[in-house]
């Protein structure tokens, strides 16, 4: 999806009028002297806040990622409890860069220290998380997942995955995958945003 992104903004794809094909018609051609002005990111982003279509669909993406929100708790699955919305982004966070410290998962999730020390000592609790010293010698002890812990993250996801699966069952592949590429895209641009990246695997 960025390759398309990256095509829109390479000047060599900006026609020049003055080549314009005879069997183009005139209003095609304004549209290609005109595309000369709107080629720069800050002109795309001005013409794009007067679209009403834009606003629209602004809109529509605020309230549909409100109602996505609730993913986790609809993949709910038989057996154990499902890990709750916190608990599995904390032990999915530590299993992408373990271990981690109080301080690097502040830092990692954006949430101020008291309230990972809590959800932290609870997942201790539970037997899903416990304390190491830090492999690198330093004073902070890290969290790491116990074999419960991550027996637990794999059924969530696995969960996750089947739920997806379902509902994404009558969508033809290129629909899938462009829903994929749009959705880490649009993610990706939240972390460069904010800062802060999520590791992720290499694509097989």
């Amino acid at each position: 999806m960025r390759g398309a992104v990256a095509d829109i903004d390479d000047d060599s794809r900006i026609a020049d009028p003055s080549t314009t094909p005879p069997e183009v018609d005139a209003s095609v051609a304004a549209e290609l002297r005109a595309a000369d002005f709107e080629k720069t990111p800050s002109n795309r982003r001005a013409g794009r806040k007067g679209d009403a279509r834009v606003g629209d669909a602004m809109d529509l993406v605020e309230f549909e990622t409100m109602i996505f929100s609730r993913f986790s708790t609809a993949s709910r699955h038989r057996g154990e409890p499902v890990l709750d919305r916190s608990a599995y982004l904390l032990l999915s966070r530590i299993d992408a860069e373990r271990p981690m410290s109080i301080n690097e998962l502040s830092g990692a999730l954006g949430l101020n220290p008291s309230t990972l020390t809590r959800q932290a000592s609870a997942a201790v609790r539970a037997g899903i998380l416990q304390r190491t010293p830090d492999p690198a010698g330093g004073l902070a002890r890290k969290y790491e997942l116990t074999d419960r812990g991550r027996q637990r993250l794999a059924e969530q996801r696995r969960a996750h995955r089947e739920f997806v699966a379902e509902v994404l069952q009558d969508w033809n592949s290129d629909d899938v995958t462009a829903f994929a590429a749009y959705l880490c895209r649009f993610n990706s641009d939240v972390e460069n945003r904010q800062g802060v990246a999520w590791p992720r695997r290499a694509p097989r």
